[in-house]
């Protein structure tokens, strides 16, 4: 399915839900250290945990499970490997930042403003995590952007 035929079958009927205080997506912090996916792709990415070895150069990407800087590693050309292990974005997190619209978006709803999810680490699943008369509104409003409820 080409873009232009997405868009039309999408017609504005997506939402963006979004908090831009969410603690695993941006502001989490634990022990003093950050704890949250934005900060863990700046700091390891490429991945150096202790059982495996990621590492970039000008001429590619390279794994080295020995982590012995004198044994060659092996180019990683698999996209699908590159992606979480070496690459890392260069943007924040879609789910904590507003005003990513683009050509399909219907509307876009910030669930701090909306209904309260901040940043404690239980609100990053608020939905799941609190009692059904706290998420109330939140699940009519899904249930409206899914269509499953009418509009009001």
């Amino acid at each position: 399915m080409e873009l232009s035929q997405f868009n039309q079958a999408i017609n504005g009927q997506m939402t963006h839900f979004l908090n831009t205080n969410d603690f695993a997506l941006a502001t989490g912090t634990v022990g003093g250290l950050q704890a949250n996916w934005e900060q863990n792709e700046v700091d390891f990415k490429p991945d150096n945990a202790s059982h495996y070895f990621y590492y970039t150069d000008l001429n590619g990407a390279y794994f080295n499970p020995s982590n012995d800087p004198e044994t060659p590693g092996r180019l990683v050309t698999d996209p699908h490997e590159l992606m979480p292990f070496v690459a890392r974005p260069h943007a924040r997190a879609v789910g904590a930042q507003p005003g990513v619209a683009g050509v399909i978006l219907g509307q876009e709803i910030d669930m701090h403003a909306s209904y309260g999810f901040d940043r404690a680490a239980e609100d990053h699943s608020a939905q799941f995590n609190w009692n059904v008369q706290r998420t109330t509104a939140f699940y009519k409003q899904l249930g409206i952007s899914l269509g499953v409820f009418p509009a009001q």
